[in-house]
């Protein structure tokens, strides 16, 4: 899976549901908890979506071990518009359950626009391919 900004958290959000499906994720510049959107509104089927809750309360060993063979890849930077501390949250979620991935920060060349992530994309899809 791969997206940007809303589409990141689509990317890991698919992902984390189905790891027995996908086994890789590239996410750039997203956002994973998505509670500011909701103005107040939580139920089940918003915890179920929202990446940063389910995760911190994963705990089917089936689950874990499927999640434990994906490569998981958080792309973030501290160009403009940019939030790192996002991808840092998701990656605080997932380290506490044993989950392994990677947190990549491009620092200034990391920005929230589509010049940013083309570049990232080239790096990362050329590596794989």
């Amino acid at each position: 899976t791969t997206g940007a900004s809303f589409g990141a958290y689509h990317a890991a959000n698919t992902l984390l549901k189905h790891p027995h499906v996908f086994k890789r994720c590239l996410a750039l510049s997203g956002i994973y908890d998505v509670r500011r959107y909701m103005d107040g509104d939580y139920d089940d089927n918003f915890y179920f979506n929202n990446p940063v809750d389910y995760v911190a309360g994963l705990s089917d060993p089936w689950y874990l071990e499927q999640l434990g063979s994906c490569d998981i890849r958080l792309v973030t930077g501290h160009g403009p518009w940019e939030h790192p501390e996002w991808s840092y949250q998701l990656s605080e979620a997932l380290a506490r359950r044993g989950i392994p991935h990677s947190v990549d920060n491009w620092g200034p060349e990391g920005g929230h626009d589509w010049p940013y992530w083309k570049r990232q994309m080239d790096r990362y899809l050329g590596a794989l391919y």
